[in-house]
């Protein structure tokens, strides 16, 4: 079996679902390394387009042929498509996960521009080789390849965001539509996850901007009056409620977000809770430092004495959470029916000093182990007391026995 060879999957974020969005239904197509076909069976099947394609591999056309109006097995760069389809128009060409694996892609994309329609699209999708999982891998002295993904063995080419950019604009073409399928590197094939660098690097690498965007997804054509970028990853933000089982995988709301846009989280409740103990929020899954400006119950505000978090004060105001499950909890006030929890935040940017934070943790913990040695002080006072009190007792009895005795004999 075909390493490319997968189903559709248009139920989640990634290249082919987003590229499907982009066109329209009873279109004619252009199709680019088809592989198996399962791109191309939807477009006839499902969306009435008419699809030609241009595949390498001969045993993936066989597949591919099913569904296709016409195909042509062999390699791109031997260009028999262009002297095949030359004299057809297309409203849309389509390079899925394609051009990374060429020689020479700009010369393969400036000729296929000649077969769109005046108005038609080229839609691409493309590896990002500055993703923080690579970054991570170089910072181990590795950049080993593998059988798919970032690192494809196949793949000759390499593109940044950047690179990208002025490789469209070399073929003639301008950007209309940009977009982004995100992955962290713990959800890449590396493996990598951020707690396993210093966090100074791993401050640097959340700033990165499109550190976490796997592929870039991109529409181009000939002309453009105004380009859309979508390219603002949204984090996801939880919201656990204690009804008195405490807090658990079922009792939790969900929110997207951008921590550098938004200044607060809104929580609603679909129906009013009459029964929550406690809430906790999850604001997001890396080391960050915040500044909590409220935390509104209802329209009631939660005292800041009252919030518990995990993480350590910085400069008295800033929080630090210098791990990947930041929390922050607190009890719900008495007969409060909740149906609304706002956070209002201040996301700090900076980057963090890793050997500040080392010493401020530490200087933390020693403040909690004195705390903890004074508070043994003072129950090994208390007992002391106690224990002095009972000899006193224990005197007092044996004196009021003798005196007891004295006067009934």
């Amino acid at each position: 079996m075909s390493k490319y060879d997968f189903d559709l999957d248009l139920s989640t974020r990634n290249s082919l679902s987003l590229i499907v969005k982009r066109i329209k239904p009873n279109s004619k197509i252009l199709e680019f390394g088809p592989a198996h076909g399962r791109l191309t069976k939807y477009l006839k099947e499902e969306m009435g387009c008419e699809v030609y394609t241009v595949e390498l591999d001969k045993k993936a056309a066989k597949d591919a042929a099913k569904y296709s109006k016409e195909i042509i097995v062999g390699n791109i760069e031997d260009y028999e498509w262009f002297k095949k389809y030359k004299n057809l128009r297309f409203d849309y060409i389509i390079f899925a996960d394609v051009l990374e694996h060429l020689y020479y892609p700009d010369k393969v994309l400036t000729q296929a521009k000649e077969l769109l329609h005046k108005d038609g699209s080229v839609l691409i999708s493309l590896p990002n080789i500055a993703h923080n999982a690579v970054i991570m891998d170089l910072l181990n002295d590795r950049f080993t390849y593998r059988e798919t993904g970032l690192l494809d063995n196949t793949h000759i080419r390499f593109f940044t965001k950047k690179t990208i950019d002025k490789f469209i604009e070399k073929c003639g073409l301008k950007i209309s539509y940009e977009t982004g399928v995100y992955a962290a590197p713990q959800q890449t094939e590396f493996g990598y996850a951020y707690n396993d660098f210093d966090s100074s690097i791993v401050s640097h690498l959340y700033q990165h901007q499109f550190g976490e965007v796997y592929q870039f997804i991109i529409e181009a054509k000939r002309k453009v009056s105004e380009a859309e970028i979508v390219l603002e990853k949204k984090e996801m933000a939880l919201l656990f409620y204690d009804t008195g089982k405490g807090f658990n995988s079922i009792e939790v709301l969900k929110t997207s977000y951008s921590p550098n846009v938004n200044k607060e989280l809104v929580f609603s409740f679909e129906t009013e809770m009459g029964d929550v103990k406690a809430l906790r929020i999850d604001p997001l899954e890396f080391p960050f430092s915040i500044k909590i400006d409220k935390v509104l119950v209802n329209s009631i505000e939660i005292p800041y004495d009252q919030l518990v978090h995990n993480g350590f004060y910085m400069n008295n105001s800033e929080i630090v959470f210098g791990h990947s499950d930041p929390q922050i909890s607190f009890l719900v006030p008495d007969d409060v029916v909740v149906n609304e929890v706002v956070f209002k935040y201040e996301y700090i940017n900076d980057i963090l000093d890793s050997k500040a934070i080392l010493l401020k943790e530490k200087e933390q913990q020693l403040q909690q182990k004195e705390q903890q040695i004074q508070q043994l002080h003072e129950e090994m006072v208390a007992l002391q007391e106690i224990a002095e009190s009972m000899r006193i007792k224990n005197r007092l009895k044996k004196v009021f026995k003798f005196y007891k005795k004295a006067t009934t004999s």
